[in-house]
């Protein structure tokens, strides 16, 4: 089944490459970096499962910062706005209940399914260049590794700057007595 990007979830109002309200500028650079992966998908069986896997420096294929992971967080949910059939790899089959709060996912692949039941994976790369990072997308069937679809997105700096000093350690803000009593209500 060829799916176009327009093709939209029925409860979700139709969306293409174009500035959706709400979103940051580097969510809008990511949601083109999905519609162009949507459109130019070949034979792509919409229901098929798709495992979302890290987006990799390109120079190692291994290392990921911050930027990295919100690149594949959002592309699951962008290819799940698309109707396409995301399974999320990571998510544990309880809830571990600790101090810091309810825990439903993991990296520790011991404490994950061997059988994840996806027909397809997403993963990509991203390169340092001049004024930004160049982020490449690929669709690939888990059958043969063939090419499905592929995308290309630049992310100029100043967003990706912006992204990681909001993700800088803040001092914990300190909270009255008399402003706790105000939502103790």
């Amino acid at each position: 089944m060829r799916m176009s990007a327009g093709t939209r979830s029925a409860h979700l109002p139709a969306a293409g490459p174009s500035l959706v309200g709400g979103q940051t500028q580097l969510q809008q650079h990511i949601s083109a970096l999905a519609y162009r992966l949507v459109s130019s998908a070949h034979h792509l069986e919409k229901q098929s499962g798709i495992a979302v896997s890290g987006f990799v420096d390109q120079q190692d294929y291994r290392s990921q910062d911050d930027v990295n992971r919100l690149l594949s967080e959002t592309m699951m949910f962008q290819l799940n706005q698309y109707g396409l059939r995301v399974v999320d790899f990571k998510a544990l089959p309880f809830i571990r209940i600790t101090p810091e709060g309810d825990v439903s996912t993991s990296r520790d692949y011991r404490q994950l399914s061997s059988r994840i039941g996806v027909r397809y994976l997403l993963h990509g790369t991203v390169s340092q260049t001049t004024g930004g990072r160049l982020i490449n997308a690929r669709l690939v069937s888990m059958g043969d590794n063939s090419l499905v679809a592929s995308a290309q997105q630049f992310i100029p700096e100043y967003l990706v700057a912006g992204m990681l000093k909001a993700q800088e350690p803040r001092s914990p803000v300190a909270v009255t007595p008399e402003q706790r009593s105000r939502y103790a209500k």
